[in-house]
């Protein structure tokens, strides 16, 4: 119903979802995955995938 305050489920995977975002971009930008061997974008698609599929 419109008004109503989203369910704990919901205020869960969207706090889930922007911590884990949060974290790798912010990893990346200031340059913690340099030097590592690996493209940080890879990782950012996979987080992507694991939240679009509910993990």
């Amino acid at each position: 119903m419109a008004g109503e305050e989203p369910g704990g489920e919901l205020k869960g995977r969207a706090l889930r979802t922007w911590t884990r975002l949060h974290g790798v971009i912010s990893l990346d930008v200031q340059g913690q995955f340099t030097g590592m061997g690996f493209d940080p974008s890879v990782l950012f698609e996979a987080e992507i995938d694991a939240l679009v599929r509910g993990g």
